[in-house]
């Protein structure tokens, strides 16, 4: 085998590189560099003054905003006055809750349904104490003007027996029964 195709090792050239102009040198070059001008950086005390300054800032605007947010009053919750109902379903043995508000027919299509069952209340408005739950009666319709009956009145005690086979939720009515003197 002859000399010729056997390439020897050369010695590794160092590169620089200077963010100024993006030009790269070899080492001969750079010396020559280093003679005429120098690359200017800024010192590292100086960087770090700066981000010192800005965390400064910055956490000073947080604890400004984070006082400033607790000085608001804290908001009310929401006056509500729901009955909470159970729906049945025996065909696929389910169950699920679904809030009624008092005084308003209610139509919930995506439920299908063989009972329900009036469980529990949820109200809160201020200086109006909540009803007895034994004291609320609610009725399901088959049409939205209410004019329907789709059941009998159901209660706590109650529940409205519907269908053996389950049938659209229709619409529904919850209000709080007067009672008699």
């Amino acid at each position: 085998m002859s000399s010729k195709y056997i390439r020897t090792p050369t010695k590794p050239r160092k590169v620089y590189s200077y963010p100024n102009n993006l030009i790269t040198h070899t080492t001969a070059q750079a010396n020559n560099h280093y003679q005429h001008s120098t690359p200017q950086l800024q010192p590292f005390s100086n960087q770090l003054t700066i981000i010192m300054h800005f965390t400064s800032i910055i956490t000073g605007a947080a604890a400004l905003f984070a006082s400033a947010s607790m000085a608001q009053p804290t908001a009310r919750q929401a006056p509500v006055a729901y009955a909470n109902i159970m729906v049945y379903n025996s065909a696929d043995h389910s169950q699920q809750p679904v809030r009624i508000p008092f005084g308003q027919l209610t139509n919930l299509d995506q439920y299908k349904v063989t009972k329900l069952d009036l469980i529990s209340l949820s109200v809160n408005i201020p200086d109006i104490p909540s009803p007895d739950v034994k004291d609320v009666v609610c009725q399901r319709y088959n049409d939205k003007y209410g004019v329907q009956l789709g059941s009998t009145e159901f209660t706590y005690e109650n529940p409205a027996l519907i269908s053996t086979n389950p049938v659209e939720f229709g619409w529904v009515l919850c209000y709080v029964r007067g009672k008699s003197s």
